[in-house]
């Protein structure tokens, strides 16, 4: 899919995990619709594991039609 077509949304959450050497990854996508709302994401999740050593995170916001600046080229 090009930018110019748009790009692709979460309809609704998923969680995933995976062991590796006994050490847990944990997957959480959420569908957000302001970046309020990704923080806030982020933040239940820190919360729901407080002692996890790290946290990786991301996400993108755009308005719904509107070309995703993180994938313009």
């Amino acid at each position: 899919m090009s930018p110019a077509e748009g790009y692709l949304a979460l309809a609704r959450p998923h969680q995933g995990e995976l062991e590796i050497k006994r050490s847990r990854f944990l997957t959480y996508l959420l569908p957000v619709t302001a970046e309020e709302e990704a923080r806030e994401g982020i933040a239940a999740v820190r919360a729901e594991h407080p002692t996890a050593r790290h946290h990786c995170t991301a996400f993108v916001v755009a308005a719904r039609g509107s070309e995703c600046p993180a994938l313009a080229r």
